[in-house]
């Protein structure tokens, strides 16, 4: 049994910035970044990119399998089914759901998320319940058998196609909690999520400046910020 195993969401045919995951920064693709930033966490056991059965997604597992990464394919537009079908085949009891166009999200925060999951014994913790976090520092940890215990109940669109859309909806008839962010890790104007093209040459700039750091994590990229602020008006139009 893996305690807690991160599973990405990931496929080409975003709508905005079709192939966004493999788009690459310095020889390294988008989920690699990812992957990589994952990888720094003290508390993992264990990282699963989940894809589609799509063929144009042949090129994600294609990645994935030349650099040794575990994947696992399922629906494309029912999410939650696919990252169910992946926890259930990985034996993950625990489930940290991160999307692919985050590439930025350090392993310390998984790290103190994870702590804060344990020590209160939740069913689903969230930092996007009520929003504090800079768009693309967005984890959810979610019990397993808490998924497949609503899964009879998951029939909508949205929450099919959204993992977490009828566990917000039903907050608090489970043990969840909301992570709010500390005053150093808040900038309202700072977007590091991957929808389009200005969205990339934000991310661009605070991966490279990052790597002359010695922390990289939340607190290191809202100083970076603080200091670039017209760096965030190549995507500010996209805030919300």
């Amino acid at each position: 049994m893996i305690e807690f195993g991160v599973i990405i969401e990931a496929r080409m045919l975003s709508k905005r910035l079709p192939g966004k995951v493999l788009k690459k920064i310095d020889k390294l693709t988008i989920l690699e970044i990812l992957i990589k930033s994952l990888e720094t966490s003290k508390n993992l056991d264990k990282i699963i990119v989940a894809t589609t059965l799509n063929k144009k997604d042949d090129k994600i597992c294609d990645l994935l399998k030349k650099k040794n990464i575990s994947y696992y394919r399922g629906s494309e537009n029912n999410v939650f089914a696919r990252v169910l079908g992946c926890a259930k085949k990985n034996s993950i009891k625990n489930i940290i759901q991160v999307t692919s166009d985050q590439p930025l999200i350090y392993g310390s925060m998984i790290d103190r998320f994870i702590k804060i999951f344990k020590n209160n014994r939740l069913e689903f913790l969230t930092n996007n319940y009520l929003k504090s976090y800079p768009k693309g520092m967005y984890v959810n940890i979610i019990q397993t058998k808490l998924l497949n215990s609503i899964k009879s109940k998951i029939k909508s669109k949205k929450e099919k196609e959204h993992l977490t859309y009828y566990l917000m909806k039903n907050f608090n008839n489970f043990k969840s909690q909301n992570i709010i962010a500390n005053s150093n890790e808040i900038n309202k104007n700072l977007r590091i999520t991957l929808d389009y093209k200005e969205d990339f040459k934000v991310i661009c700039f605070f991966y490279k400046k990052l790597k002359s750091y010695k922390k990289k994590d939340l607190k290191t990229i809202i100083r970076i910020s603080k200091k670039n602020a017209d760096i965030l008006q190549i995507n500010s139009k996209y805030l919300s």
